[in-house]
């Protein structure tokens, strides 16, 4: 006989706080919440910075000692891609012209938040053929930024990239990127997207390129069917250290109708050493075969 109540207001308010607490200026993904500069919504007490606060001691001014290598994901779901963006601000504002004389920022494509965590046997094509592990180049920012400060050596230059709309936008090219990660180009008959028949070979052609001075290309792998296996590997000399853009060529036919999302992944390294496991950075890109 007793009586609950079931109540999820709570729930859903949390849905759209954020279009309710307009935080300054600089925070400029909030625009789209104003319309003549004024907000679209009631507004309530500004919680977001309060959380910042108690979670660091202080909001993030962009005033540091020693020099800074900053990681951003551009897929991160959970710290937003344009927040690396609006700290580089502040660190700009702190630094002026001496900003590349301290800092980096690096954006690695096709990740996010957390790496991937793949168990062995492990085959989940969201874990494998969507997303890469970021985990060497966050290895590879620790080597930089430690011979950087030890040695004077200056790491490879910050990512370029545009905000549009609150999105972090990369060139599609490696020499246009910078950063440290690969660039991979790939195509299915030419295409982003390829209609083809059951039996019907699909050429595919792909382009890795290296941003210069960042390392070697020691690594390609095909998934054509988006499952996870990739059961194709290229084959390298790994006695040659020189491969920082690579055209690869293949072709494959699909046995069974359907849409699929074939997958080439690349992996570099800094030294051309096929064999570390240790700053082993990685890439992929994805295209649409229809299968009728």
């Amino acid at each position: 006989g007793d009586e609950v109540l079931i109540d999820n207001g709570t729930y859903l308010a949390i849905q759209t706080y954020h279009r309710h607490q307009i935080p300054s200026p600089d925070y400029y993904v909030w625009d789209q919440f104003k319309v003549a500069g004024q907000p679209m919504y009631p507004q309530r007490p500004v919680l977001g910075l309060r959380y910042a606060r108690n979670a660091m001691g202080t909001v993030q001014t962009g005033r540091f000692a020693g020099k800074m290598i900053v990681v951003e994901s551009a897929m991160d779901e959970a710290a937003f891609a344009w927040q690396a963006d609006w700290y580089r601000t502040k660190v700009q504002e702190a630094l002026g012209p001496r900003l590349d004389d301290r800092y980096r920022l690096w954006f690695t494509d096709n990740a996010m938040h957390t790496a991937p965590a793949v168990m062995p046997g492990d085959r989940r094509p969201v874990s494998t053929t969507r997303v890469v592990n970021y985990t060497g180049i966050v290895q590879q920012a620790l080597r930089d930024v430690s011979a950087w400060v030890e040695k004077g050596w200056a790491p490879p230059a910050s990512t370029n990239y545009k905000i549009v709309d609150g999105q972090v936008v990369l060139p599609p090219t490696a020499a246009g990127r910078n950063g440290i990660q690969p660039v991979v180009e790939l195509k299915a008959n030419g295409s982003v997207r390829a209609d083809v028949s059951v039996g019907e070979s699909v050429e595919f052609t792909a382009i890795i390129e290296m941003p210069p001075g960042t390392g070697t290309i020691v690594g390609a792998q095909w998934d054509f069917e988006g499952a996870g296996d990739y059961p194709l590997v290229e084959k390298f000399d790994d006695t040659n250290s020189s491969f920082h853009r690579l055209t690869l060529k293949t072709t494959y036919a699909f046995t069974k109708p359907g849409t699929y999302f074939p997958v080439l992944r690349t992996t570099s390294q800094r030294q051309g050493d096929f064999k570390t496991r240790f700053t082993r950075i990685h890439n992929l890109d994805r295209v649409r075969v229809v299968v009728r």
